[in-house]
């Protein structure tokens, strides 16, 4: 892994991170510390979504560390095949396993919820039901990092929720546009659609 400096800003310094080992990479953490900022140090900072990010031989990803760092330092590296490089100064590791199980308890139970109480009661507690961590004893920066990521989950669900919302709002607009321009066509609907074919035979050979 290495460096390249990019673009300054008023508040931040964005720079690549760059991987030039002949392995995948899926979590990369930056330790910087900070002598203008002293309350930045010990802080290291996920490089970007780490539940998605696959950095190939060669392959970058952008990210930011506020002006003033003194010291930068690739802090932990998790590679595909699950093992590990860096000092880990910083804790990334355990950052990284508390977002985990934050993601894992949090799915667990909006899982439960979706196939005990259907859809709409899922929707309507995503964003009040508790979410505990394991029972296993841990620190409160542990217990930090698992709290923030169940929150970004949250939000995640309640963004991708008003998403559908909007396209299906937005499809019976649609339709009803159709049957008022198009009086005299007979519309069907996608479900009476799809019971009225005869999918044994249209799927012969398939």
């Amino acid at each position: 892994m290495r460096f390249e400096l990019g673009i300054s800003t008023n508040r931040d310094d964005l720079f690549w991170v760059i991987n030039r080992s002949d392995r995948i990479v899926r979590v990369v953490a930056v330790g910087h510390r900070s002598e203008a900022s002293p309350e930045l140090d010990h802080h290291a900072a996920i490089v970007g979504d780490w539940r998605y990010l696959a950095l190939g031989l060669g392959e970058g990803i952008m990210t930011s560390v506020h002006i003033g760092s003194a010291e930068l330092w690739i802090d932990f590296v998790e590679f595909s095949d699950g093992s590990t490089w860096g000092p880990n100064e910083m804790k990334s590791r355990e950052t990284v396993d508390a977002a985990r199980a934050a993601l894992q308890q949090t799915l667990l139970r909006f899982t439960k919820i979706l196939r005990k109480r259907g859809p709409d009661a899922l929707a309507a507690s995503v964003g009040t039901v508790k979410i505990d961590p394991p029972s296993q004893l841990h620190d409160s920066k542990w217990k930090q990092d698992f709290d923030s990521t169940v929150e970004s989950v949250r939000s995640d669900f309640e963004r991708a929720m008003w998403d559908v919302s909007q396209q299906f709002e937005s499809g019976a607009e649609r339709s009803a546009a159709l049957r008022r321009k198009f009086p005299d066509v007979a519309f069907h609907d996608f479900e009476s659609w799809a019971k009225a074919q005869d999918w044994k035979t249209l799927l012969q050979g398939v």
